[in-house]
């Protein structure tokens, strides 16, 4: 199945296997600024538990807006409609429509800041794989699971890690470090998941397997999606615990019911390969379609190959279909997906054909992050030593 890119999903493989006999103490590659050190006592109890626990309640669902305003940061400013309310640490999906294709997601989620008359402020969550315009849709997204009312971080704890993020914006990581580890005693998922991160690259603290499982543990059995996709890469990885692939299953499984397209590649290559979950094609189609439609790049590269070629009583052939996605993943940057279609339009359309294959040439290698879905950012790549 997949015969288009089966060499690449058995290398990532291959690749994942390999690390996994490595010492468990190994550092990945960077990160997002922002340390912090220490952790409080109990923190690390039951950290090889598989599911997250005590989420509960919900808001109202997903609510759209537009952008009007984007800083030199790539925050944004949403407007939203008059009757509508979101609240700090709302996921928000950027779209923009492109011509001939329709509205098309960034990859990356900003974060709802802050809420005020009808305004939003949102922040990324890394850095963006592209440029939000004033007039893109953001759909936010109210309708995870929240944490139970008495663990909700405080307004104090939302203040401290606010400024966490503007320190790490300006590279000011000592001060940073301890907003965000006072935030994170004090509750808040957040600022755990940065924590949870500083421990597994050693950025400005001592890098440390066991303390990043820890707090990802902690700021997943909280809701915090982010943390559960993290938490699945540490157990598919064996970063700090042995290579477990059905907890990382289990984890992936949570975030990508959850909205997260990393999480729902992942489980399309956990269950193209049989790794955690039984081999099902059909199913790990699903989950590719899923990760594509919701804006993950790779994804969108990989399903539009498999339109091109159809996939034995599976997913019939489609080139019409493959070139959507293929489109998708080119125009956001991928550069195999950019000789694909400069293939595909070969004999359809030369002009096209050439004018992707310049495109591909001028971007050359696809970045590792745009490559891997063990990278979660340019430099946040979960690849233990």
């Amino acid at each position: 199945m997949m015969r288009g890119f089966q060499r690449q999903i058995a290398a990532l493989f291959l690749a994942i296997a390999m690390v996994s006999m490595a010492p468990t103490a190994s550092v990945a590659e960077g990160v997002t600024e922002g340390v912090a050190e220490g952790v409080t006592e109990g923190v690390a109890e039951g950290v090889t538990e598989g599911v997250a626990e005590g989420v509960t309640g919900q808001v109202t669902g997903e609510v759209t807006g537009h952008v009007t305003k984007v800083d030199a940061a790539s925050g944004v400013t949403i407007a939203l409609p008059d009757g509508v309310a979101v609240q700090a640490g709302d996921r928000v999906r950027i779209l923009g429509d492109i011509p001939g294709v329709g509205p098309v997601a960034i990859t990356t989620l900003w974060v709802v800041d802050s809420f005020d008359n009808g305004i939003a402020l949102a922040s990324p969550e890394g850095p963006p794989t592209g440029i939000p315009q004033p007039g893109y849709a953001a759909r936010i997204d109210t309708s995870a699971p929240m944490v139970p009312a008495g663990l909700m971080p405080s307004p104090q704890a939302l203040s401290l890690y606010l400024a966490a993020q503007e320190l790490v914006r300006g590279r000011e990581t000592a001060q940073a470090a301890d907003l965000y580890r006072q935030a994170a005693d004090m509750g808040h998922p957040g600022a755990m998941t940065a924590l949870g991160v500083m421990y597994s690259f050693g950025r400005g603290v001592a890098q440390d397997d066991l303390q990043a499982l820890a707090w990802q543990e902690r700021a997943a059995r909280s809701g915090e999606v982010h943390a559960m996709v993290r938490l699945g890469l540490i157990h598919a990885v064996g970063m700090g615990t042995p290579t477990d692939f059905a907890t990382a299953a289990r984890w992936f499984t949570q975030a990508g019911d959850l909205g997260d397209p990393t999480a729902m590649l992942f489980m399309f290559l956990l269950y193209e390969d049989g790794k955690g979950v039984p081999k099902d094609f059909a199913l790990s189609l699903e989950w590719l379609k899923r990760a594509a439609d919701n804006g993950n790049i790779l994804a969108q590269y990989y399903l539009g190959e498999a339109y091109m070629d159809g996939e034995d009583g599976i997913l019939p052939k489609d080139p019409s279909a493959g070139e959507r996605y293929l489109l998708m993943a080119a125009k956001a940057g991928q550069s195999d997906a950019m000789d694909e279609l400069s293939d595909y339009y070969e004999q359809r359309n030369p002009a096209e054909s050439r004018r992707w294959l310049q495109a591909a040439q001028q971007a050359g290698r696809t970045r590792d992050y745009l490559q891997d879905p063990r990278c979660l950012a340019p430099d946040e790549c979960y690849r233990a030593h």
